[in-house]
């Protein structure tokens, strides 16, 4: 078995792994050493395809690009969830901004949304040599699919969903966003004498404790924070 191949197995056992992480780091780690061994094998292809273009001539150098090209359609595409988007809204409309960049590029057939009673799913395909994903669930308040729609603007995906009930404000996109608001906070762990170390202490006991939906709004109350304040916060 060449080496290309025991690559391949390696990318898929870590892809493997990747879907079934939760913890931050971890994920990243796994993300990491997919795309450093997906550079190795892309490598090696071409080193492989430069060496069987010197040696072969006439109808031997044909199978060998058409062989070329079977390998390059082969190649699978892995998916990345995002986890991250923005939000406004109108009268009529909730606005669900994601950036992806580069997708102004892509096919308009590439970039898809399902969208349910209160949920939606976002899929854009083959962008920057992955499919992206965005899976909301447990909306705050019902939408009207059949009159919801995409559009793509440079760098981001806007997502326009058509409110059930006009003119109705949302203090939030999701249910669980709300009952993370509505729910009393714990204290933070003040004997420590820092109370920096107490609250990441209380936000890391919500986050293990949280479920998917929780870890995906804490993420994100991080992720805003960090880039308001330019301060490092640890990851969770």
């Amino acid at each position: 078995m060449s080496n290309i191949e025991e690559l391949r197995k390696d990318v898929a056992e870590f892809q493997r792994l990747l879907g079934e992480a939760s913890r931050k780091r971890v994920t990243d780690a796994l993300s990491l050493e997919i795309r450093r061994l997906e550079t190795e094998i892309l490598s090696r292809e071409e080193k492989e395809r430069a060496a069987g273009a010197s040696k072969g001539s006439g109808d031997g150098s044909e199978a060998a690009n058409q062989k070329s090209k079977a390998t390059a359609s082969a190649k699978r595409v892995y998916t990345k969830q995002l986890d991250s988007y923005g939000w406004d809204q109108s009268e009529k409309f909730m606005k669900i901004y994601v950036t992806a960049e580069g997708v102004e590029n892509v096919p308009k057939e590439k970039v898809h949304c399902d969208f349910a009673k209160e949920s939606f799913k976002l899929r854009i395909s083959e962008l920057n040599n992955y499919n992206h994903e965005l899976s909301i669930i447990n909306l705050l308040h019902p939408i009207i699919p059949d009159e919801s729609y995409v559009k793509i603007k440079t760098g981001t995906v806007l997502l326009m969903l058509k409110k059930k009930e006009p003119g109705k404000t949302w203090g939030f996109v999701t249910q669980q966003e709300k009952k993370v608001k509505d729910k009393p906070m714990p204290k933070p762990d003040l004997d420590s004498g820092d109370p920096n170390a107490g609250m990441m202490n209380m936000l890391q006991k919500m986050y293990d404790e949280g479920d998917d939906e929780m870890k995906r709004t804490i993420t994100k109350a991080m992720y805003d924070s960090r880039n308001k304040s330019g301060s490092e916060l640890p990851p969770m």
